[in-house]
């Protein structure tokens, strides 16, 4: 004959241990609702992070207020943000190097070498351009987004043509 298995008599002490599953909440449930937070659209503009400079706060400020009043900005967007912000500043701090009086070198030897602040430069700007695709920032990706473009088109399209000041 089969041996009948035990059952074990449930204690506070082992729920307490081990929880109780049958009136917990589930984790996929938990999961659910954090990621619903997190693509919620924002309604009010956050601060700039601490470490970005002058330049990359200005430009955060403009843009928060700009993506929360299009209503597409949310928090997963924020470290997006933060590198377009960071991209930009790098980029305007380095501009002496678009000077060719600036963007060469002689070496020790003789040799004249392009400076390394011209490809650092050039990747920051990289970077911008397609963080402003991302958050549709230029003509042809807000067209694709099909953003609905209130009194601030021109402040959006300041970034584009120059410094955005």
């Amino acid at each position: 004959m089969a041996k009948k298995a035990k059952t074990r008599r449930t204690t506070a002490r082992r729920k307490s241990i081990e929880g109780d599953a049958g009136r917990r909440k589930s984790a996929k449930r938990a999961s659910a609702k954090s990621a619903a937070e997190l693509v919620a659209r924002l309604t009010v503009p956050p601060p700039p992070p601490q470490d970005l400079q002058e330049e990359g706060r200005e430009l955060w400020k403009k843009l928060a207020g700009q993506l929360v009043e299009l209503k597409v900005l949310t928090v997963l967007d924020l470290e997006a943000l933060h590198v377009l912000c960071d991209a930009w500043q790098t980029w305007l701090r380095l501009e002496r190097y678009a000077d060719p009086a600036n963007a060469f070198f002689t070496t020790d030897k003789g040799y004249v070498a392009q400076h390394p602040g011209v490809q650092l430069r050039a990747a920051a700007a990289k970077t911008c351009a397609a963080c402003w695709r991302q958050f549709g920032l230029t003509p042809l990706t807000r067209e694709a987004l099909d953003f609905e473009l209130g009194e601030n088109d021109n402040d959006l399209a300041s970034f584009a043509d120059g410094r955005g000041k």
